[in-house]
């Protein structure tokens, strides 16, 4: 990254359910789960209105779970689609495949409640 460029990040305080869940759930209940999600995303980003929009960013979804069972970081990342979404306008410009990349990540063991490090940055030019 060059100088210019800045890291931003935010802690979701959960962990949503990841896709083998959501398609398990009665679609009201992945709503609500959605718009839970929304709301929290908001909350989050309110002091963040006067940030500019990366054109192009690296979003990196960093999954930590206290126990120690396996997990798949992939599986979560349905589960954030409405995270990802929130940032839109605020974080970053479109979170279409031209304009985004996105990692995802976990740490299984951590020994604190579950949680979700959502990270933006700056692709390197």
């Amino acid at each position: 990254m060059d100088s210019h460029s800045k890291v931003r990040s935010l802690t979701l305080p959960y962990v949503p359910p990841g896709s083998n869940q959501l398609h398990r759930l009665h679609h009201m209940e992945v709503a609500r789960w959605r718009k839970q999600i929304r709301s929290d995303m908001a909350y989050l980003l309110l002091d963040e209105a006067d940030a500019e929009p990366y054109k192009r960013a690296i979003i990196t979804l960093d999954f930590r779970w206290k126990d120690r069972r396996r997990r798949d970081p992939g599986n979560g990342v349905e589960g954030m689609k409405a995270a990802v979404d929130a940032l839109v306008g605020v974080w970053i410009e479109d979170d279409d495949a031209c304009h985004v990349e996105l990692r995802a990540k976990g740490k299984v063991g951590t020994g604190e409640p579950d949680h979700v490090i959502i990270t933006v940055s700056e692709p390197e030019r």
